[in-house]
């Protein structure tokens, strides 16, 4: 058997790359978006990578359309989007960000990203820790078709065994870095991401045999997994679309900066000349109490509001903006450095385009061997810090006093 191969040089090598785009208006808060997609192109048949993911995000749209068609509309606008051109360098989509980047910033409250969820049965998931704990409530509503429990369940058993026993409290999510199309609006704008579901020993990525028979034999018989993953599409995308208070995680966040700035002051303390930027250390953590604290009142003020008789939808889009405020803050403004990636919490790795970095201003600076950036760096993180703290207070202020 002979294989012929042609190239494509010169202006042939050039194809247009078409995202689709399809939205649902909101009938109460139509200016905040909640964004779902995934990418269309593969490298070869693409059972996994991504037809999988394209089914879940139109099954999920469907499901949307009909209750909309019966009358009953979401409270936020969602946006479902299928991209081009992922397999080329995240084209599609980054190219659609940077295109939309101003209604992005002012209007977007989350991004579900479905790439390759389909390939065995093991559930996992990766988010901003400010989703994680919406990611961990919608497990708790959707069944596991192989045992019947819920996805939650069967999740934190599997790692509990794998680790060794541990009888940690509620299952952990990963963090995204790069690798897909979340990145344009993670990285690049802060708008907080999650992606999700269940896996296998596969083998067949990004080759030949990634197609609907080794699927149908090996990778989801009955395609019962991937009906699971559309159904958690469809609860995360609806919480985030008709919750009366944007359901994130201020102090999740904050601990998770403290978690890695706790880290990082451990590398420093074994670095020499460290005691040029020990005011600059100093200065950070002191701020990330300030911010910590803003989140944790809150959070306890927005749950007192929740359960008594609930925010007026005035008041509520008042404190959702200062909430994406909070958010956003976290994030370099021009002038600050840091290039294209703009989240001070995490970018993709210059050495690794997959994993991530946390804390990466400080700690690529370590890598480089500057302390001298890595103290600007902290002091930059310090000043973001106290913005967030103070739209978190401006938020609190708008709930009722016996909220607060």
């Amino acid at each position: 058997m002979r294989l012929r191969v042609t190239a494509e040089r010169g202006e042939a090598a050039y194809h247009s790359a078409f995202n689709t785009i399809a939205t649902i208006p909101g009938s109460v808060w139509p200016d905040e978006w909640v964004l779902v997609g995934a990418h269309r192109d593969a490298w070869g048949p693409g059972a996994v990578d991504n037809v999988s993911g394209t089914a879940s995000v139109i099954e999920a749209a469907r499901a949307f359309a009909a209750a909309a068609r019966q009358g009953h509309r979401p409270r936020r606008t969602i946006v479902f989007a299928t991209w081009d051109a992922e397999e080329w360098g995240i084209i599609g989509s980054t190219e659609w960000v940077e295109a939309n980047a101003d209604q992005l910033g002012a209007h977007a409250i989350a991004y579900v990203n479905q790439d390759s969820p389909v390939s065995g049965s093991r559930f996992g998931a990766s988010a901003a820790p400010e989703i994680r704990g919406l990611v961990r409530e919608a497990t708790r509503v959707v069944r596991d078709p192989g045992s019947g429990r819920f996805v939650y369940d069967v999740w934190l058993e599997a790692q509990r065994e794998e680790d060794e026993g541990a009888s940690m409290a509620e299952p952990t999510l990963g963090t995204m870095g790069g690798g897909s199309d979340h990145l344009p609006f993670y990285l690049h704008l802060g708008i907080p991401v999650a992606g999700y579901g269940f896996g296998g020993p596969s083998g067949v990525y990004h080759s030949m045999y990634d197609t609907a028979d080794w699927m149908q034999r090996f990778g989801d018989p009955g395609y019962e997994y991937h009906a699971t993953t559309s159904r958690l599409t469809a609860v995360i995308v609806a919480r985030l679309a008709n919750a009366d208070l944007i359901p994130y995680g201020h102090e999740a966040l904050a601990a998770a900066f403290r978690a890695n700035l706790t880290d990082v002051a451990g590398e420093l303390m074994a670095s020499s000349g460290v005691e040029g930027i020990a005011g600059a250390l100093q200065a950070a953590h002191e701020a990330l109490d300030d911010y910590q604290e803003a989140a944790s009142r809150f959070e306890a003020g927005r749950a007192a509001w929740l359960a008594a008789a609930g925010p007026s939808n005035r008041l509520a889009a008042q404190a959702n903006g200062l909430q994406r405020d909070a958010i956003a803050a976290l994030l370099r403004s021009p002038g600050e450095g840091g290039g294209w990636s703009r989240n001070l919490y995490v970018q993709d790795d210059p050495d690794n385009g997959y994993a991530p970095v946390l804390l990466p201003g400080v700690r690529l600076a370590l890598r480089a061997g500057d302390l001298g950036l890595a103290g600007r760096e902290l002091r930059l993180l310090a000043d973001h810090f106290h913005r967030a703290a103070d739209a978190l207070q401006r938020a609190l202020a708008v709930l009722p006093e016996q909220s607060r």
